[in-house]
């Protein structure tokens, strides 16, 4: 898997390997792998919102099933013949997020693919955040696990500046500013020296 980072919107995801990385190349897309022999792809949205306590983990059951709702109709507006398969609330990096599975025709200048989709959607911080992965209808049940092992390895990433945003009730703090990590361990753990 291909580790891609990004500090503007504060994730990681790792994609899978040989699959094409490419910049985004419209609205709010940052980052999309495309595998061209699968005909598969995951695709990573993002948009920073004005009020920075925007989370999911605030909304009440029926603005979460608003959220979705809304969601799987921006889908049927943009594509055609849309088909929920499976939706409901899961998570992303341990937060909660709405999730739906759908079917979709897909045309571009010259093509019409009968397309399968998984995506997950949540507010984090103050951020958007989309993450979708499909392949053509006939190759989906032999990408739909590399495309969840790489959704699965999505993580937000604090701002490594800010300390004081970390618990350290029951924890010490290891910063490593050349390295740009922070790592919270019991204070029951000790250190120990190793050579190599």
């Amino acid at each position: 898997y291909n580790l891609y980072r990004n500090a503007e919107f504060r994730f990681r995801i790792k994609f899978p390997f040989g699959w094409e990385i490419k910049d985004g190349d419209s609205n709010h897309v940052v980052i999309k792998a495309v595998n061209e022999r699968s005909m598969s792809s995951i695709i990573v949205m993002s948009q920073i919102f004005p009020d920075v306590n925007l989370d999911i983990k605030n909304f009440s059951e029926k603005e979460i099933d608003e959220f979705l709702n809304v969601s799987i109709d921006e889908v049927k507006q943009k594509y055609t013949d849309v088909k929920v398969i499976e939706k409901g609330i899961r998570y992303l990096d341990n937060k909660k997020a709405i999730y739906f599975k759908y079917s979709f025709i897909g045309k571009t200048l010259d093509k019409t693919l009968n397309l399968i989709m998984i995506q997950y959607a949540t507010f984090y911080k103050g951020i958007f955040y989309s993450i979708a992965g499909g392949a053509q209808v006939d190759k989906f049940s032999s990408q739909e696990g590399i495309i969840s092992k790489s959704i699965s390895s999505f993580v937000f990433e604090e701002d490594t500046h800010d300390i004081g945003n970390i618990l350290t009730n029951d924890f010490m703090v290891y910063q490593d500013d050349m390295n740009k990590f922070i790592f919270q361990y019991p204070k029951t753990w000790s250190s120990v020296s190793t050579t190599h």
